[in-house]
């Protein structure tokens, strides 16, 4: 036990330091378009958090001769493949700190389940993403921010559980999930309020 408290010290030490202040928060007033750097973006081009969407990618295609709706599916597919990894990336992480602690609530949890289901959210294809807008830049490209609200957060966590097959505990990774997934949308959104 002594020596595990002796590990955690310099990560906590690490993660306090590295840590921002609340005073510092990002700005997005000077959003340009990459492809037209001389023209004003929407904020989301940026990848400024937009309310409402728990995850969200943003896409892009060059102008291309077959047209617009061709345009935004590469530019959709684009922006829906980060918002995989992105999702891929929260449950894993959700994860591992539920190894780390081992019990959520007082209850043990089994640890093949836990990496069960991390081998299944990384294949696994996400549903219920939609496009929440699309502009078209000076150059002729169009860029597209695809997103998943809350809902689809929760749909998505019930069909990865589901099909990791969880047999035991499913109630109790979904809560685990869920309670950290809000944790993170109300610091962001506290973040984006002056």
């Amino acid at each position: 036990m002594l020596k595990k408290t002796l590990l955690a010290l310099p990560a906590v030490a690490l993660l306090i330091g590295c840590s921002s202040s609340p005073d510092s928060q990002l700005s997005y007033e000077n959003c340009m378009f990459p492809d037209a750097p001389r023209t004003s973006a929407p904020d989301w081009v940026c990848y400024a958090p937009v309310e409402g969407i728990w995850i969200q990618g943003v896409g892009y295609s060059p102008r291309l001769g077959s047209g617009m709706g061709v345009m935004t599916d590469a530019a959709a597919a684009e922006a829906r493949a980060q918002i995989a990894a992105n999702f891929s990336t929260h449950v894993n992480s959700r994860l591992q700190s539920l190894v780390d602690e081992q019990t959520v609530n007082g209850r043990n949890l089994s640890t093949a389940n836990i990496e069960r289901v991390q081998r299944t959210v990384t294949s696994m294809q996400l549903t219920y993403t939609r496009i929440y807008h699309t502009v078209q830049t000076p150059t002729g490209g169009v860029y597209v921010l695809v997103g998943l609200n809350e809902k689809g957060y929760e749909e998505n966590v019930q069909r990865l559980l589901a099909e990791a097959e969880m047999t035991d505990d499913t109630e109790l990774y979904q809560e685990f999930l869920m309670e950290k997934a809000n944790q993170e949308l109300d610091a962001a959104q506290a973040s984006m309020t002056p």
